[in-house]
């Protein structure tokens, strides 16, 4: 039976390649013929940590930079994925950027 998974970044990580941790969300999320939906987003000091479920829709994960650091920038940029079917889940800061997880149905 499949159950809560658990995924384990550093930080550092996100640093060098957040394309390729994205990637590696997708390919954990998409594993075994079980289809995982991100649930759960969470960050310390070294590390991001994100928690996966079973489920039934196929999903797609983004992570990315915001166009920018402050308030308007970021609301503008959850605005801008929302009138496109993409919901942003959660934003990581890394040093002084943020960086967001976005969310869309595979089609």
């Amino acid at each position: 039976m499949s159950k809560l998974r658990i995924l384990k970044y550093n930080i550092n990580e996100l640093v060098i390649d957040h394309d390729a941790i994205a990637d590696n969300l997708n390919e954990a999320c998409h594993r075994n013929g079980v289809d995982y939906k991100l649930i759960g987003i969470f960050q310390n000091r070294w590390q991001v940590i994100f928690s996966i479920e079973p489920c039934k829709e196929i999903y797609h994960y983004n992570i990315d930079f915001f166009m920018g650091p402050s308030e308007e920038d970021i609301i503008a940029d959850i605005y801008s994925h929302w009138q496109s079917d993409i919901q942003t889940l959660g934003m990581i800061r890394v040093n002084d950027e943020y960086l967001g997880v976005f969310e869309k149905v595979a089609e």
